[in-house]
């Protein structure tokens, strides 16, 4: 399974699409997720859930009373629209740096290619989370037993894959400019 979605990022990891990536990337982190935040906040709310690391169900259903109905609609809209895109933005830019690292890094890159799933279950949790948020959204006033605690657990796993990703993508940074070094001597 790992050869074949590794093999898959190898072919499509190609610079100009990593930049084209990262420019999309910084336009959502520029423009589009400071907007979505500031008008989640307007109306008291203290922003958006699945930028909170640990929560209580208590804390959840109190940010989503806060959001009031048109707060509530608008983030529900967000999460099923452009917290689909970007978060894939994301995965992609992701899985296509730490491919070309490990290609320009590894000449047996065989045993190492595991660490492009990283991205992958970061993907997968925020899919989950969003999942989640919309469905209390939506379920709200009533309460869901389990659900706040899922999206807890989902948001946790997305963060921590998030930083292992980047903290792979440094190490292997690192990695290529020692070799850059060694071989330009």
């Amino acid at each position: 399974m790992f050869d074949k979605i590794y093999e898959l990022f190898k072919k499509n990891a190609r610079l100009k699409f990593i930049i084209t990536i990262i420019v999309l990337f910084l336009i959502f982190n520029i423009a589009i997720l400071p907007y979505v935040g500031k008008r989640i906040s307007s109306q008291g709310g203290i922003g958006p859930i699945d930028l909170q690391l640990f929560y209580s169900s208590e804390k959840v259903y109190s940010m989503i009373e806060s959001y009031g109905n048109e707060i509530r609609l608008f983030y529900a809209i967000f999460e099923l629209t452009g917290d689909i895109i970007y978060p894939f933005i994301t995965f992609l830019m992701m899985v296509s740096i730490t491919t070309i690292l490990i290609k320009k890094v590894f000449i047996n890159d065989k045993a190492i290619k595991f660490i492009t799933v990283v991205p992958i279950v970061t993907l997968l949790s925020d899919y989950l989370e969003n999942v989640s948020i919309v469905t209390m959204i939506f379920n709200y006033p009533d309460k869901l037993l389990f659900i706040p605690n899922l999206t807890c657990i989902l948001t946790v796993t997305k963060w921590s894959f998030f930083v292992v990703n980047l903290i792979i993508i440094f190490f292997l940074s690192i990695i290529f400019i020692i070799k850059k070094i060694r071989n330009n001597k």
